[in-house]
Formats: structure tokens, C-alpha cells, sequence
């Protein structure tokens, strides 16, 4: 409800209908998911290595 309200308002400021502001928006979500999940998949595989060396930092300080 609240996205049609946005596009709603977008088409009104620029001039141009919702359905060109739907496509537009539909084409840049495309556009950024196929350019930015090579990243995020990167940073999840990066994130357990990340997590364990950190609770075994923790873990080795604690029995100190």
C-alpha cells in the first residue's frame, strides 16, 4: 500500500505515469540484484569464519 503511495507521489513530482515509475523502479531492483548479490553471498561465507575465530577469541580471553 505504502509502495503505491510512492509511486503514486514520483509520478505526480516527474510527470510521468505509475506504470513507467513501476517499470522503472522494477528495473533498477533488477538491476541492483543481479550487480550486488555476488557481494552479499560473498559477506555470508566471510560472516561464520568471521563469528567463529571471533567466539574463540572470546572463549581463550575468558579463561585467562
Amino acid at each position: 500500500m505504502v509502495l503505491i503511495k510512492v509511486y503514486r507521489d514520483l509520478a505526480f513530482r516527474f510527470g510521468v505515469s505509475v506504470l513507467t515509475v513501476s517499470r522503472t523502479f522494477l528495473s533498477w531492483m533488477t538491476i541492483m540484484d543481479v550487480r550486488l548479490s555476488p557481494l552479499i553471498g560473498q559477506n555470508e561465507r566471510n560472516y561464520g569464519k568471521l563469528c567463529s575465530n571471533a567466539l574463540s577469541f572470546l572463549l581463550e580471553r575468558g579463561q585467562q
